[in-house]
């Protein structure tokens, strides 16, 4: 994506996660309900570990509405709910 960059977080040898870096301060995502440097671990319920090794995996399960997300901000684990209809 133009706007932003996702990048797989391994935690002890393992795939953790996908971190959200914006490349712009007034991004898209940051009105869904993410932050920059948001790290995502699990979407409707899916863990996001598979996606962080093979990022394709976490894009193809973002396609239901409404979207729950887990992601790790600042040290604790909260949710964000993306609904595009």
């Amino acid at each position: 994506m133009k706007h932003i960059l996702v990048v797989p977080v391994r935690r002890h040898g393992k795939a953790f996660g996908l971190r959200l870096k914006f490349k712009t301060s007034m991004h898209p995502f940051g009105r869904l309900g993410f932050r920059n440097g948001d790290i995502l671990l699990s979407v409707n319920g899916h863990s996001m570990n598979e996606a962080a090794s093979n990022p394709a995996l976490g894009y193809a399960r973002m396609g239901s509405a409404p979207m729950r997300f887990l992601v790790e901000r600042a040290g604790r684990v909260c949710s964000v709910v993306v609904d595009l209809r």
